[in-house]
C-alpha cells in the first residue's frame, strides 16, 4: 500500500508540474508563438508577392524552389494557425489551392508510405511463420497513417497471436512448468476479481442508499455508494479498502482478518494498479490538456526543458524574422539576396530529402 501511496505521489506531483508548466506556457510561450506565426504569414506574402511580380528576376531553378518553398510554409501555418485571424486562415487556404501541394509533402508521404508498407510485410510475414491466416494487402499505405496503423493493430488483435521477431522458432507444446504457471495466473486472477466482488457486496450492502428512509441519510449514502462503484470498476482496492475503514473503522478492515492467500491477492492488485499509475506517467504528455507543452520538444528523458529557455530561444526567432522582414521591405537589395538564399537553401534541402528515402 505505501508503494502505490508513493507512486501516486509522485503522479500528483508530475502533474502539477506539468500544470505550472502549462500556465507559463498559456501566458508566455503562446504569444511569441503567435507573433511568430504573424511574422512567418508576413513572408508568405511578401514570397507570392515576388513570385507573382517577377520583380527580383530569379532564374527559373530558384523560381521553381521558391514555389515549393511557399506552398510548404503555407501548409506549417495552417496546421499550426496559432495567431492567424480567419480572414488570414483564408487566405493561406487560397495559396494553398493554387500552388498546391509541396514536394516536401510529397516526399514525406512516400517516405511514410514506404515505412508502413515495411511495416505490413513484416507483420504477413510474422503470421505466415506462425500459420496464421492474416492479410492485410487492403491497408493503404498511402492514406492516412493514423487509421492505417489503428485497423493494422485492430487485425493483428483480431489474429490472436503473439507475433515476436520473423526469425523466431516455430511454437513449441508448453512444458508441464509453464502449464502449471499458466493455470495458477489465471487462478490468481479468479481470485482476484472473487475477492474484489466479495468485498464490494460487503460494502454495497452496507452503504446501499434505498435501505434509508432518512432522506438527509439516503443522500449521505449515495454520495458513499458512488465513489465506491467507481473504485469498483475501476478495480481500484486501494480506494476500496480506504472506504471500508472509514466507513467501519480501522478494527473492521478485511486486511484485519485476511490470511496469507488473501494478503497475497491484494498485493498483487495493488501492485497492478502500481504499474497502471506508472504507465499513466509514462504517457502524460500524451492528455490533449499538455498539447502546448509538446511544442517544448522534450529531451530523451522525457524531462521537459525549462520554459526560460524556450521563451529565449524564441525571443531570438522572432527578432531575427522582424529584422528580415524590415531589411527586405525597405531594401530590393537585401531582398533579392534573401530569395535567392531561401531558394537556394530550400533546393538543397530537397535533395537531402530525397536521398533519405
Amino acid at each position: 500500500m505505501k508503494r502505490l501511496e508513493k507512486t501516486l505521489k509522485e503522479e500528483e506531483k508530475e502533474t502539477h508540474r506539468l500544470d505550472r508548466a502549462h500556465r507559463e506556457c498559456v501566458a508566455e510561450i503562446y504569444p511569441l508563438l503567435a507573433k511568430i506565426h504573424r511574422a512567418n504569414f508576413e513572408m508568405v506574402r511578401f514570397v507570392r508577392e515576388a513570385l507573382a511580380t517577377g520583380k527580383y528576376r530569379l532564374s527559373a531553378r530558384r523560381h521553381r524552389a521558391l514555389a515549393d518553398l511557399l506552398s510548404a510554409q503555407v501548409t506549417n501555418l495552417r496546421e499550426d494557425p496559432v495567431g492567424l485571424t480567419d480572414e488570414e486562415i483564408r487566405e493561406l487556404e487560397k495559396i494553398a489551392a493554387e500552388s498546391g501541394p509541396s514536394q516536401v509533402e510529397t516526399l514525406k508521404k512516400q517516405s511514410t508510405a514506404a515505412e508502413l508498407e515495411a511495416l505490413r510485410e513484416y507483420f504477413e510475414d510474422a503470421a505466415r511463420r506462425a500459420g496464421v491466416d492474416l492479410d492485410l494487402s487492403d491497408l493503404d499505405a498511402a492514406g492516412d497513417p493514423g487509421e492505417f496503423c489503428q485497423n493494422l493493430q485492430a487485425r493483428v488483435r483480431a489474429a490472436g497471436t503473439a507475433f515476436v521477431q520473423p526469425d523466431f522458432e516455430p511454437p513449441r507444446r508448453p512444458t508441464r512448468v509453464q502449464r502449471e504457471k499458466t493455470c495458477r495466473e489465471r487462478e490468481d486472477e479468479e481470485a482476484k476479481t472473487r475477492d474484489l466482488k466479495a468485498l464490494y457486496k460487503r460494502l454495497a450492502k452496507a452503504l446501499h442508499p434505498d435501505r434509508e428512509a432518512d432522506p438527509e441519510k439516503k443522500r449521505h449514502k449515495e454520495e458513499w455508494m458512488k465513489r465506491l462503484t467507481a473504485a469498483h470498476a475501476a478495480r481500484d482496492l486501494r480506494e476500496i479498502l480506504r472506504i471500508e475503514t472509514e466507513w467501519f473503522g480501522e478494527e473492521a478492515s478485511h486486511l484485519k482478518e485476511a490470511d496469507d492467500g488473501r494478503l497475497r491477492i491484494y498485493c498483487s492488485l495493488l501492485k497492478e494498479q502500481i504499474t497502471e499509475v506508472k504507465a499513466r506517467m509514462a504517457n502524460i504528455l500524451a492528455n490533449p490538456k499538455y498539447a502546448i507543452l509538446r511544442r517544448l520538444r522534450p529531451d530523451l528523458s522525457g524531462r521537459l526543458p525549462p520554459v526560460s529557455l524556450v521563451r529565449r530561444d524564441l525571443m531570438e526567432k522572432l527578432q531575427g524574422l522582424t529584422a528580415l522582414l524590415a531589411e527586405v521591405r525597405h531594401s530590393d537589395l537585401r531582398a533579392r539576396a534573401a530569395l535567392n538564399n531561401w531558394a537556394d537553401y530550400h533546393a538543397r534541402f530537397l535533395r537531402e530529402l530525397e536521398n533519405s528515402i
